[in-house]
């Protein structure tokens, strides 16, 4: 019954593409978007146990993407000819063909992983856990990264402190524009092993009484940027923490995580946290809140978090006055700029330093192109401390144009999809796919590759170093050769 359903939402985005750019009825086209929109949340839930990041994500692309256009489709079907007055129809009309591109190509990554997961290739990756590692192996792992999350903990927590005792009677756009730690550098090093450390610990599976302690540490961990006026962190710590219970509620035969305590709490907090969310915005500016109904609410959260439909209008008509240089790259651009402008560049052969605020270095020399862009169009607004985010359906099109689109939407599904298997089976690769998963839902309005920049961070590797090498070494019994091999001792 849901495969008919499923095939008939996508026979219809098809008709009504056809008919939409034939004959330029833009209302037709956004209808085509919602259809393969909800042909994507079908499939998602025809297999949640694999695919419920992948429809976690398509969630996200409704808050920040398709909220806005499909409140205002809705109430009035001329909603386009504002953005159309203000933008131009190129605009409009790449905003709404890249968002059709990505969602299509987001299924067709998903049906790949599909086919190769039934395949059951064996790759290190995926190698079954009592192959790969020994029960003594993954509890000495578990102890030691538990060890040194509550210690990193410790010291993220004095990081984010000093935050709040800077931001004494300042607005929250003053934290993007004049804020600098005057902590000892060793303090934010050893802090930045927080989410590292954590990931590998819930990577080796522990019990459910286990993990309450961290991942409430961690989502308590996000109020001192949220009293800042920073909602981004509470939320993704939130959504990380849902993810991971329902993830292992799906694949725990011995112990149930989603019990009606949980359920209940989830039904309670969701809506609350959504209109909390969505008047939160004039309370960190100040403004008077006026208080409505409870529909009018929730409307409100998802028209104001919809915004990012917009940006990607703002987004393309600022392309030909983004900064010209000899090599620029947005999709990639947190790793390059780690690697042009961060500590070892700065040391090895003195390249300008980059921070988080928002100035004319970020502006001008950053491959970021929230940065370039808020420069662009906000101007001296922008050095206020004002901006405007970003979306990976922008930074591929301006790097790769349409193509760009289409192959970053297939790698995500397939990485959002398998890697779901990688948690079950490996340590390491279930450590790699839950960092993902802490960043990766912000894609729709930030970076296209922010959830992998810690791939290439010193910081990251030494962290794995530490853990993995310190739990073989306090094996009983440690063999190199049967750990490689994957046989037990």
């Amino acid at each position: 019954m849901k495969k008919c359903i499923r095939y008939s939402f996508f026979i219809l985005a098809i008709v009504c593409s056809l008919i939409g750019i034939t004959l330029s009825l833009y209302n037709f086209l956004f209808l085509s978007v919602m259809c393969l929109f909800v042909n994507n949340i079908i499939y998602c839930l025809e297999n949640l146990n694999d695919r419920i990041v992948l429809l976690m994500f398509h969630v996200t692309i409704f808050v920040f993407l398709l909220s806005r256009p499909l409140i205002e489709f809705c109430s009035n079907l001329s909603w386009k000819n504002k953005y159309i007055k203000n933008y131009g129809t190129d605009a409009f009309q790449y905003s709404l063909i890249a968002l059709g591109l990505s969602l299509l190509f987001l299924f067709a990554g998903g049906m790949l992983s599909d086919k190769y997961l039934k395949k059951k290739r064996c790759c290190f990756f995926f190698q079954e856990r009592k192959n790969k590692y020994k029960d003594e192996f993954v509890k000495n792992l578990r102890i030691i990264a538990e060890v040194i999350f509550y210690f990193s903990m410790l010291m993220f927590m004095i990081v984010e402190l000093e935050k709040l005792w800077f931001m004494r009677g300042k607005s929250y756009l003053e934290y993007y524009t004049s804020y600098a730690s005057t902590l000892p550098y060793i303090i934010h090093v050893l802090a930045s092993f927080m989410r590292y450390s954590l990931c590998i610990f819930l990577a080796t599976f522990p019990s459910k009484k286990r993990t309450i302690l961290p991942l409430g540490l961690y989502i308590f961990s996000a109020i001192p940027s949220l009293i800042i006026g920073i909602r981004n962190p509470i939320m993704l710590n939130g959504l990380f923490t849902v993810i991971y219970f329902c993830i292992r509620n799906m694949n725990d035969s011995e112990e149930k995580w989603l019990g009606k305590f949980e359920k209940i709490g989830m039904v309670i907090c969701i809506p609350a946290v959504l209109i909390f969310m969505g008047a939160y915005s004039s309370i960190r500016s100040g403004n008077i809140l006026v208080m409505h109904g409870v529909g009018k609410m929730f409307v409100d959260f998802f028209y104001g978090q919809g915004v990012s439909f917009k940006v990607l209008m703002i987004g393309y008509t600022c392309i030909d006055m983004l900064p010209q240089r000899q090599f620029r790259n947005y999709t990639f651009g947190g790793i390059i700029d780690y690697f042009l402008h961060g500590s070892i560049a700065q040391n090895f052969y003195g390249a300008v330093p980059l921070d988080n605020t928002n100035n004319i270095q970020n502006a001008m020399l950053s491959n970021n192109f929230s940065h370039n862009m808020s420069y662009i169009s906000k101007g001296e607004k922008y050095l206020n401390g004002q901006g405007w985010g970003s979306s990976y359906l922008l930074e591929t099109f301006v790097d790769y144009g349409y193509i760009g689109i289409v192959v970053y939407s297939i790698l995500l599904a397939i990485i959002l999809v398998i890697g779901v298997s990688a948690l079950k089976k490996s340590c390491f690769g279930g450590t790699v796919f839950l960092l993902i998963t802490t960043q990766v839902f912000f894609a729709p309005r930030a970076e296209a590759t922010g959830f992998l920049n810690f791939i290439v961070q010193i910081r990251f590797w030494f962290t794995i170093l530490v853990c993995f090498l310190g739990a073989a070494l306090c094996c009983k019994k440690y063999d190199i050769n049967s750990l490689r091999s994957g046989k037990d001792v």
